[in-house]
């Protein structure tokens, strides 16, 4: 179970529904507040707790801190790659750069904003969406789509103040068909935006590379696209003069 509050009644009524159901259930809890039903639930056999640091448990309208560190739980717990500290460092070191990206982009006037990923990148376009469209206040229009569902659909929507934003994957195959995707888009004659997050270098004016990243993996890529994600909905929401925490 993943719970930022660990208190919903969804979350209590799941939990209780399948411990009623077998008694074989063992659990595994992800959540940021200790003193939520899930912090609070009994050590037992059956339940295994991962209660993350008070400064992630989110007190505003998007739930930023608390996603990142619950995915980074998830990750550490379930994957079986290993995420090494020589990574965080790196991400630590390069937040500067990430913070200055996202500022830069948030700046431009863009009224709609398609993001397309694929696989793990795919999936982690819904949360980016998610973050701009609660941050901004549904002020713009936002699509996320997989690249190849956008490609079959949302690309027709491309026109005037509009920002394409691709999550570029690490794996090779499925980079060749996302690069034709991207040189699709880019010889239409366009009044559009592109802009190509990436781990590894490119000779094009649309890619931003994410500093040390050449040789990172899918789910590395994943957490530092995410942190770009977050800062960009947040400085939008500053441009338009919103309150972040409270749009």
């Amino acid at each position: 179970s993943f719970a930022r509050s660990g208190n919903s009644p969804e979350t209590q009524g799941t939990v209780e529904l399948f411990n009623q159901l077998s008694q074989h259930v063992y659990h595994v809890f992800i959540t940021n507040n200790k003193d939520g039903f899930l912090g609070r639930y009994a050590d037992t056999e059956n339940a295994f707790k991962v209660i993350l640091p008070d400064e992630t448990n989110d007190k505003s309208l998007a739930m930023t801190s608390s996603f990142s560190t619950m995915l980074l739980a998830a990750c550490l717990l379930f994957s079986s790659e290993e995420i090494d500290e020589a990574y965080f460092k790196r991400v630590e070191q390069n937040f500067s750069w990430i913070d200055a990206h996202a500022r830069e982009v948030a700046a431009q006037p863009f009224k709609k904003i398609f993001y397309a990923g694929t696989g793990m990148q795919g999936e982690l376009t819904k949360e980016v969406s998610l973050k701009l469209n609660e941050l901004t206040a549904e002020a713009m229009k936002i699509a996320k789509e997989t690249t190849l569902g956008f490609r079959h659909g949302p690309k027709a929507g491309l026109n005037d103040n509009a920002l394409f934003i691709m999550l570029r994957d690490a794996n090779d195959y499925q980079r060749r068909y996302e690069a034709d995707v991207i040189h699709e888009i880019d010889m239409t004659e366009r009044n559009y935006q592109i802009l190509v997050l990436d781990g590894k270098t490119s000779d094009d004016a649309f890619t931003c590379t994410f500093p040390n990243a050449e040789h990172d993996s899918d789910l590395e890529l994943t957490l530092a696209y995410l942190i770009f994600g977050q800062l960009l909905a947040f400085y939008k929401s500053v441009q338009l003069g919103l309150n972040p925490d409270n749009p």
